[in-house]
């Protein structure tokens, strides 16, 4: 039986730690406004959510992430190790943690994030509306980095990708597996299946 994929997917990151984009994914969603469209960006991964099989990233809430999960709060990730020739893609649904959110394991979580994040980080929740034009006071102006135990900014959002299938190729072994989230509360949330690559 093959490791359910949360298990693979930490050794993998461990096999692939050298590499400083190793923690970055692809993640595609569905555009907003009139003309559907899909739309991919990197993102940089921010560890499970608490005890679950759900990964984690961070956003800005001015961002057009947001505004797109609004309409609809789909997406599909992709990463792809290169030591180890492996992809991931795992699809499911989006939850959008932010300031609006009531007290509770969510925004524990968000906070949690906000205080494990580097200075240059969490500087970046100051910059000026993300996709406006350029107006800063000179070019060498930089926001401070607000406190490491601050609360998280307004703009601040912790995306939760509650994955329900995970699609899992090695190049090297030439083999895949297909998970999907079989819904059960306890044992093995995981049904796999290998298939042909």
């Amino acid at each position: 039986m093959a490791a359910a994929w949360p298990a693979r997917l930490e050794v993998s990151l461990k096999k692939n730690k050298k590499y400083a984009f190793a923690s970055y994914f692809q993640l595609a969603t569905i555009s907003e406004g009139a003309t559907i469209r899909p739309v991919c960006r990197t993102v940089v991964y921010r560890g499970f959510a608490g005890e679950t099989d759900n990964i984690t990233f961070v956003t800005d809430q001015r961002s057009n992430k947001v505004r797109e999960f609004e309409r609809k709060a789909l997406a599909e990730a992709c990463w792809y190790f290169p030591n180890t020739r492996e992809q991931y893609r795992l699809s499911g649904s989006i939850t959008v943690v932010s300031q609006d959110d009531p007290p509770g394991p969510l925004q524990d979580e968000r906070q949690h994030k906000w205080r494990s994040m580097s200075d240059p980080g969490r500087a970046q929740f100051a910059w000026p509306h993300p996709g406006e034009d350029r107006h800063l006071p000179d070019e060498n102006w930089e926001p401070e980095a607000p406190a490491q135990d601050s609360a998280a900014l307004d703009t601040f959002c912790l995306v939760i990708l509650n994955v329900e299938t995970c699609d899992y190729l090695s190049l090297k072994e030439n083999r895949r597996f297909v998970y999907a989230n079989n819904g059960k509360e306890s044992g093995s949330r995981w049904d796999c299946k290998e298939v042909n690559p």
